[in-house]
C-alpha cells in the first residue's frame, strides 16, 4: 500500500498508525468488526437458483432488519479541539439517545412487520407453486401422458 499526502509517500509514517486504528475500530463494540463477512450481501451472488436466493435473503433480512443503537466510536481531530468536539457530541449523544431508542424501536418494529411479510408472502408462493405442480401431475395421469 502506497500513502500519499500532499504528493509525498508518507507509507512509512502513516501506514503503521493506519493498521492499528484499522485493529482498534475494528475490537469497538457496534463497531466495524461487528459484522460476520458470511452473512454479507455478497454472498447472495454464489446462489445457484432462485429459491437459494430467496432463502439466503431472507436469512439475511431477518439477521439485518433491526437498527442497532450501540455506542460507536465517535472520530476526532488531534489536539484539545478535536477533544472537546468529540466531548460535545458525546454529551450531545447521550442527550439524544432516549428519542433516539424512541425512534429505534418504532423502525424495528416496521422493519419486523416487513420482514414477516416478505417471508409470508415467500411461502405462500411456494405453496401455490406445489399446489399447481400437484395439479398438474394429476391432469397427466388422468390424461395419460407421462412427464419425461
Amino acid at each position: 500500500m502506497k500513502l500519499s499526502v500532499a504528493g509525498q509517500d508518507q507509507s512509512a509514517s502513516l501506514g503503521n498508525e493506519i493498521a492499528a486504528e484499522a485493529a482498534r475500530l475494528a475490537q469497538v463494540p457496534g463497531g466495524i468488526g461487528a459484522l460476520d463477512p458470511a452473512h454479507s450481501a455478497r454472498q447472495l451472488a454464489a446462489a445457484t437458483s432462485e429459491a437459494d436466493y430467496l432463502q439466503h435473503y431472507l436469512k439475511l433480512l431477518r439477521m439485518r432488519q433491526g437498527v442497532r443503537t450501540s455506542d460507536f466510536y465517535i472520530p476526532r481531530r488531534a489536539g484539545w479541539v478535536g477533544h472537546f468536539v468529540a466531548c460535545i457530541k458525546a454529551r450531545l449523544w447521550r442527550l439524544l439517545r432516549y428519542q433516539h431508542d424512541r425512534l429505534t424501536l418504532q423502525q424495528n418494529l416496521i422493519n419486523e412487520l416487513a420482514a414477516h411479510a416478505v417471508e409470508f408472502q415467500q411461502e405462500a408462493w411456494q405453496q401455490e407453486v406445489a399446489d399447481l405442480k400437484r395439479r398438474v401431475a394429476a391432469l397427466e395421469q388422468k390424461n395419460g401422458v407421462g412427464s419425461a
